[in-house]
């Protein structure tokens, strides 16, 4: 199984779709995975903390990656999480179901490899055990912030980076400086960053940054994929749009999940806003921030371009 780079640009957390009595809308979760990538998404990470994976069993979370790959129909790869907590062998045996779903990386999730009272080495340990049992499967990292947020040091990055086996990182450390320590630890190397860090998304991408992995690539992809390819050929509309999605950080962050599948279904998608991770609901005054929103994303696509087609 090779591992070699995956392609830059953005990869989007993935959200699902739930029917109102919070089954899996299988047709939902077919629209969200056109919708990215006719957006220009580079890959997708399904079953992911957007995808509410943690309120998923073993058996759908297989079934949606499984859905996802195959809607994709090798247009874009597709990552997603592999390792759910317990031992490490048991830890093994999910990462080896996940590959066998077609993933082009399974994705460890940081922080269930050790407690939050263990050291770096017992992680580094922890790590290493796992590649030995799932070898040569393609790996990627996720420094998920539940259940408890555990960040990998430059060096221990840099480490896993020289294994050659990681090829997808979502980075959730929120400080440029820090970030820029990482994407030096992993230069020539397989290992791609992929900043969760809207905020600083253009400073990560002209630094090295493999792409972006936000939480607001759910609700304007098409915007993160323009910036990613033309960051370098238009810097000066670059940093416009960097401001732009800067200024809309807060009203994505406002009942995140909630906020994102409402925005989704005012242009179009079907689906519901239905979560197994929240009961929030929308104000008035929330959807009149979405509203906002919409038309603020509207009018940047306008002036770049953009299409914004919605898929059937």
């Amino acid at each position: 199984m090779p591992t070699q780079a995956l392609p830059h640009g953005l990869w989007p957390v993935m959200l699902n779709a739930f029917h109102e009595d919070g089954t899996i809308d299988w047709h939902g979760v077919d629209a969200l995975t056109d919708f990215y990538v006719e957006r220009g998404s580079a890959g997708l990470f399904a079953c992911c903390g957007s995808s509410e994976m943690f309120h998923l069993d073993d058996v759908e979370r297989l079934a949606v990656v499984q859905r996802v790959i195959s809607r994709a129909g090798g247009n874009v790869p597709v990552v997603a999480t592999g390792t759910f907590g317990g031992p490490i062998e048991d830890q093994a045996r999910v990462v080896k179901h996940m590959a066998d779903m077609g993933v082009d990386a399974v994705v460890v999730i940081v922080c269930l490899l050790a407690d939050r009272n263990e050291d770096e080495e017992v992680l580094k340990r922890n790590m290493e055990r796992l590649l030995e049992l799932t070898d040569p499967i393609p790996m990627g990292l996720y420094e998920c912030p539940t259940p408890y947020h555990r960040k990998l040091s430059p060096e221990l990055f840099a480490h896993l980076g020289a294994t050659g086996r990681y090829l997808y990182h979502k980075d959730t450390v929120c400080d440029i400086d820090l970030l820029r320590l990482k994407i030096d630890a992993v230069r020539n190397t397989p290992l791609g960053v992929y900043n969760a860090h809207f905020e600083t998304g253009l400073e990560g991408l002209r630094y090295g940054a493999a792409g972006i992995s936000p939480v607001a690539g759910n609700v304007f992809p098409e915007l993160f994929s323009w910036l990613c390819a033309e960051y370098d050929e238009q810097p000066e509309t670059a940093e416009e749009v960097q401001r732009m999605m800067t200024s809309l950080a807060p009203v994505v962050n406002n009942k995140y999940l909630v906020t994102c599948k409402r925005y989704l279904q005012r242009i179009g998608l079907p689906i519901t806003t239905r979560c197994r991770s929240t009961d929030a609901r929308l104000t008035a005054f929330d959807e009149g921030l979405i509203d906002g929103l919409q038309k603020s994303v509207e009018r940047f696509a306008e002036a770049l371009g953009i299409n914004r087609t919605v898929p059937a």
